[in-house]
């Protein structure tokens, strides 16, 4: 039993959270170290001085309700990279150089280790890119986490991609071909719709043995997910990687898989539109408006 105030003299867990360099990463895991700031002990959160600007008004708030998160800051390598001065999101760069942050993301690995040691952590929750985290933490005899801000839908689909590579063998681009080994119904997509490092070989395509080896090794994982939303699914995740609203939308990257779970699991959205798209910026796809106009009157019961 502990004595009356000793709960609040008792040294805090003191947690590491290391985002990728992309605002879908950043955002969520900001929020999740500031939850733990408020539940459980000290967060630190990992990044580069340009990035400030678009979490410091979720810290500011964290920090007024009287649960701060502090800032741990290492340089970008701009110069290395060559990327302009203040160029340190996914977001901010075209599809052409996108491999420019991934060769960042490897660039980052020693100042990683500096801080995480200088530092000396509870625990680390590092983003899915860092692998190499799971290492330093092991030597240093705490837990590495691995963060996704990918769904787990998604994450299912693409696993059994690299598996089964059955998009491989598909006649043309926009040939619909069944996704193998899921539970629940059967999701068909087309390879356009299909994130680049399953269609070609770059820089995702290289590292993914060192990512799943990291995270198998690591100590768990964190979803930006919701249990009751993707039960099925984060089963058959937990096998493979670990020892009502509606909706409408246009979307790119992984998010074309997660349209199959609103609209083809869940049945609670529609599909804006039945023609070509692609997760290609080169691609320049254009929506017509009446589709986008039939799809909310359709999902929203005339209402637009």
């Amino acid at each position: 039993m502990a004595i009356a105030g000793e709960e609040e003299h008792a040294p805090k867990l003191r947690v590491f959270f290391m985002p990728f360099f992309a605002s879908g990463h950043i955002i969520p895991m900001t929020d999740l170290a500031c939850l733990f700031a408020k539940r459980l002990g000290r967060a630190d959160h990992g990044h580069h001085p340009a990035r400030r600007r678009l979490i410091l008004p979720t810290l500011d708030r964290s920090a007024s309700f009287g649960h701060p998160v502090q800032l741990l800051l290492y340089s970008f390598p701009s110069a290395a990279t060559n990327l302009p001065s203040r160029i340190e999101n996914l977001a901010s760069v075209s599809s052409d150089e996108s491999w420019k942050i991934y060769k960042a993301v490897d660039l980052s690995r020693d100042a990683h280790e500096r801080i995480i040691r200088e530092h000396t952590p509870d625990a680390i929750i590092s983003d899915i890119p860092f692998w190499w985290t799971t290492a330093i933490a092991k030597d240093l005899g705490i837990p590495r986490i691995t963060f996704h801000a990918v769904g787990v839908f998604p994450q299912c689909i693409m696993n059994n991609l690299v598996k089964n590579r059955v998009h491989d063998h598909v006649p043309t681009d926009s040939h619909p071909f069944t996704i193998p080994d899921l539970p629940g119904p059967f999701i068909k997509m087309v390879k356009s719709e299909l994130p680049e490092f399953l269609k070609h070989h770059d820089h995702l395509t290289s590292a993914w043995d060192d990512l799943k080896k990291s995270q198998l090794e690591s100590y768990g994982v964190v979803v930006n997910t919701f249990y009751e939303l993707e039960h099925k699914y984060c089963d058959l995740f937990r096998e493979a990687w670990v020892p009502g609203s509606h909706a409408d939308a246009w979307l790119v990257f992984e998010q074309f898989m997660n349209e199959r779970l609103v609209v083809e699991v869940h049945k609670v959205g529609v599909r804006v539109w039945d023609g070509f798209k692609s997760s290609s910026e080169k691609e320049k796809v254009v929506v017509p408006a009446e589709a986008i106009e039939r799809a909310c009157e359709e999902v929203h019961g005339g209402i637009v």
